[in-house]
């Protein structure tokens, strides 16, 4: 089963109100300056990581892969809104390729969010030997499964504003999972640091190594909650949206104006 708003999204610009109207530009004028500030900002960030030999090559591997991802998504959506602006319609939903590379960046995005939380939770329960072991098998691993399944709901979307019975699952599993992991990334900082307060009086009993973790752990978990907390945001405005085109609700023109602004909000979160 899949649903399709391609004639109504072609018409609902006609029929907006101006304050609808307005706002969609607002948001576009916002992403067009935006976008380009965090393509840099991602950049150098890229290029720190890469020059970096302070973090365990799990976790290396997996905010180079983050940050390639952000850059690609930012690059396309920047060059979306472009187009929408110049072709003056700025709720039309994208070139096909545009879009494509939008759902598989957006996706991957979200998944590396759960892959690093998982990361970070076996550098948790390993603390005493998880420094000592340099092969990124997970993050390879990991990385090739997320290629996988971000390859297969772009395959599986159908063309513009459409979507599938495997997106439907995809994105409410992901809301799912991003609904717990704040909650899990703030106990593991806050186990660390009391870990860590304890060990000071003794910290002859403690590996170097050990300790190192401990310090990379909290400060780690502190960075990503911030992520956590976006990725929740998003994945919910995203679902929301799934659900009204699967099931037909943006059909009705008592919700077309709720479906648009739910568009322009879960894009500004995903700036």
């Amino acid at each position: 089963m899949s649903s399709s708003l391609s004639n109504s999204t072609q018409l609902t610009t006609t029929l907006l109100p101006p304050e609808i109207l307005f706002f969609g530009y607002f948001m576009g004028v916002i992403e067009i300056i935006t976008h380009p500030i965090i393509i840099c900002i991602s950049l150098i960030n890229l290029s720190i990581l890469i020059t970096s030999n302070i973090l365990h090559p799990n976790l290396w591997l997996l905010l180079i892969f983050q940050s390639s991802i952000i850059s690609t998504f930012e690059i396309q959506r920047w060059t979306m809104v472009l187009l929408k602006f110049t072709g003056g319609d700025i709720f039309r939903p994208g070139d096909q390729i545009l879009q494509d590379i939008s759902l598989f960046t957006n996706m991957a995005r979200n998944i590396i969010g759960h892959i690093l939380l998982i990361e970070r939770m076996l550098a948790n329960f390993m603390v005493r030997k998880y420094e000592n072991w340099r092969r990124p098998y997970f993050s390879c691993f990991s990385l090739l499964i997320l290629f996988l399944f971000s390859t297969l709901n772009v395959l599986t979307n159908g063309k513009s504003w459409n979507t599938t019975l495997i997106n439907l699952v995809s994105n409410s599993f992901l809301l799912f999972c991003s609904s717990f992991e704040f909650l899990i990334i703030g106990s593991i900082g806050v186990k660390n640091l009391k870990k860590y307060k304890k060990l000071l009086p003794n910290t002859e009993d403690y590996s170097l190594s050990e300790k190192y973790q401990l310090t990379e752990n909290i400060r780690t978990s502190k960075q990503l909650a911030p992520v956590f907390i976006c990725h929740l945001i998003n994945n919910l405005f995203y679902t929301i949206l799934t659900y009204f085109v699967y099931f037909n609700i943006a059909t009705k023109p008592s919700y077309t104006q709720s479906l648009l602004l739910c568009c322009s909000v879960c894009f500004y979160f995903d700036i």
